[in-house]
């Protein structure tokens, strides 16, 4: 029953994340006279980015944020600007409160496929493959992301500028390394903490709730933008594109997997979006087009700032050549090639003296000693690349046909050919993200700004990939349309090959690669989903030590410090249970920014009895209890569970637990089962 529960609560906390993120967005879009439908597709930029700007305001204030306190004012802002703008289409005689039918049926039927096949690909690829609604990823990245929610909860500070899992007075008084103000993107963990307290489930079922609106409607939702806005009257191309955006495992299924790296799958996820806003202020040259899309355009960048900034980069090295071929066809009209070819190189040259500014900048330093090494050969990642098998997920034969069809097509048709550029930029990127070294010039150069990661380079590859290859899939399916009498034949025969084209991911077949069997990317994502959000006895926290831990917290209380060795899977029961552990990351300890409380905890808790130096470091923490979910020092223990993957380069630095055992002197044993334990420090 109490599961049943859950599946409900994740289904209202979905409903709950959906009229967060547009109904606010959606007001204050229409109520400065953006169109319904753009209103709708970009109402997440203004959403999102005001309920994350308003507790950064509030923190400097001295105000907590809640629910109540970060909406409210968002929703007063949303609707006083929607009244006003209809009170004065209600007196020009216009249209406001009834959305017209008559002629956008086609968009309505568009819409409705695009959210439609996007949760369907949702539940099969993501919800059908996780036991329970509140189930999580047991990744490194998820500690932080889980801990901060609850941060925020605890705390009411939910500033982005702020942002730990050490949030209250008490938290932050007893954190293991000392904490300096820094801007960490959180809007993700704010919209996360909304749901929670609206709906009262579980900072789980809320991420999942989040995570599965981001993959089931705003990411789709994002695509169709993006076609729309470069042929609204094309409803082939997109509604094969509804199809396309849920067939690359590269984004934003990887995302939910690996890292996990929920704020850049929330940016990116409005990647196209932004490309689509940017063409519609853009494309005419005309001052009040440009004024018109002026705000959803601060509010599109203040989105990126606040959920993960180097999406706008992104955005930024796609619309390069876009703004090229505009430059030129504008100069060329008005005077002549020769000087439109001038003035785009121009162009192009700033672009890159303010890219090699960037690089020098400190905003890089920070990040050139966490560039991740090359996971490929060149003449792999190059072969890797013909066959678009992206970031070693599988390669698409049939996608990389209809994507050629599509850059054939825009070289063709020249109206936007800027789009094959922009997936050419997106494969060198990612090309130098898997295949060259951490030190040398060019991944520095390029991909410092993505921390040199495969993962977020070859989802920005995806990405481009998928509006490109429903082009190509459309101009199959309308020569093939063209070559039959009969239009009934000719309309199955046609959507057929356009729908094998894309759709090939999702065949589950296998094949060779490397002398290895491999699945496709899509049953890949399915099965990997499966192995990171279990319970199994083979995970780092499994079903048998989250209950013997929520048997601890009943015990300890939720006010008392544990301590604990956060790689046993401990490290995540501040997330999902509240428990006030020490540890609630794995690293970086053993540095300057490590307390001297911390570092003899560490290294020497078990000689409590007879170092007085160590008493007196757990005196000042007022801690009673430590924790052992995997007694000993191996990778995987008795039980089967495992570490993560820093317990093998760290586990030295833990010395102080390694070797407490039953027998220590200064811990009593409170609860026991199997290699599970809680002790009570005695001295």
């Amino acid at each position: 029953m109490a599961e049943d529960n859950m599946w409900a609560q994740l289904i209202i906390a979905i409903f709950v994340s959906c009229l967060i993120v547009y109904i606010p967005g959606y007001l204050l879009f229409r109520g400065v006279g953006i169109k319904p439908l753009e209103a709708f597709t970009f109402a997440p930029f203004a959403s999102i980015s005001l309920v994350a700007f308003i507790p950064i305001c509030y923190a400097k204030l001295g105000v907590q944020s809640s629910f109540v306190s970060v909406l409210i004012p968002v929703l007063v802002l949303s609707i006083t600007l929607f009244l006003i703008h209809a009170t004065k289409a209600l007196r020009a005689g216009e249209r406001v409160f009834q959305w017209q039918l008559v002629g956008q049926k086609a968009v309505v039927i568009d819409v409705i496929l695009y959210i439609c096949v996007g949760f369907l690909a949702t539940y099969v690829i993501f919800i059908s493959q996780i036991q329970l609604a509140g189930a999580f990823n047991q990744s490194y990245d998820n500690m932080f992301h889980l801990g901060v929610v609850r941060g925020f909860l605890d705390s009411g500070n939910w500033s982005s500028l702020e942002a730990s899992t050490f949030m209250t007075a008490e938290d932050i008084a007893i954190s293991p390394l000392h904490i300096t103000s820094g801007f960490y993107p959180s809007a993700w963990h704010v919209v996360c903490a909304l749901v929670v307290q609206i709906t009262g489930c579980s900072i789980a079922v809320a991420s999942n709730s989040v995570n599965t609106l981001v993959c089931a409607v705003i990411f789709p939702l994002s695509i169709f933008s993006f076609l729309r806005t470069l042929d609204a009257e094309n409803h082939v191309v997109i509604r094969l594109g509804a199809f396309a955006s849920v067939t690359q495992a590269a984004f934003p299924w990887a995302f939910i997997t690996h890292g996990p790296l929920y704020p850049n799958l929330l940016s990116m996820s409005m990647l196209m979006a932004f490309l689509g806003l940017f063409i519609l202020a853009t494309r005419n040259a005309e001052f009040r087009t440009i004024k018109l899309y002026f705000l959803p355009f601060v509010l599109a960048l203040m989105f990126f700032l606040l959920v993960q900034p180097n999406t706008a980069f992104s955005a930024a090295i796609l619309l390069v050549s876009y703004c090229s071929q505009k430059i030129f066809e504008y100069v060329a009209n008005k005077q002549s090639k020769a000087r439109g070819y001038i003035c785009a190189s121009l162009f192009v040259m700033i672009v890159l003296a303010a890219w090699c500014a960037i690089y020098k900048s400190p905003l890089t330093a920070g990040v050139m000693g966490d560039l991740q090494v090359p996971t490929q050969t060149k003449s792999n990642a190059l072969a890797s690349l013909l066959v678009l098998d992206i970031n070693q997920l599988g390669p698409q034969y049939l996608v990389m046909i209809a994507l050629i069809v599509g850059v054939f097509t825009l070289i063709v048709r020249g109206k936007d050919r800027w789009m094959v550029f922009s997936l050419a930029i997106a494969a060198v990127f990612y090309f130098v993200s898997v295949a060259c070294s951490e030190a040398g010039f060019a991944k520095r150069f390029l991909t410092c700004l993505w921390y040199g990661d495969p993962y977020r380079l070859s989802a920005l590859l995806a990405i481009m990939v998928i509006p490109l290859s429903s082009i190509g899939a459309g101009t199959v399916f309308q020569k093939i349309f063209s070559l039959f009498q009969s239009r009934a034949a000719s309309a199955i025969t046609a959507s057929l090959a356009a729908f094998i084209l894309l759709l090939s991911p999702f065949i589950p077949v296998t094949y060779a690669l490397n002398g290895a069997v491999q699945k496709s990317g899509v049953a890949y994502q399915q099965n990997l989903g499966k192995k990171v959000f279990s319970e199994s006895s083979s995970q780092v926290l499994s079903k048998s030590e989250i209950d013997f831990a929520n048997e601890a917290l009943s015990i300890v209380g939720a006010n008392d410090i544990v301590l604990n060795e956060p790689d046993d899977g401990s490290g995540f029961l501040y997330g999902i249970d509240g428990m006030r552990t020490y540890y609630r990351n794995t690293r970086p300890y053993g540095t300057d920014s490590e307390t001297e409380e911390s570092s003899l905890i560490r290294s020497s808790l078990s000689s409590i009895q007879s170092n007085e130096d160590v008493r007196k470091a757990v005196e000042n923490l007022n801690a009673h209890y430590v924790l052992l979910l995997d007694q000993g020092d191996n990778m995987v223990d008795k039980d089967g569970s495992g570490k993560l993957f820093t317990w093998d380069w760290y586990s030295y630095q833990w010395e102080g637990f390694r070797t407490i055992t039953d027998d220590t002197p200064g811990f009593e044993i409170v609860l026991s089962e199997g290699d599970m334990r809680l002790y009570r420090i005695t001295v």
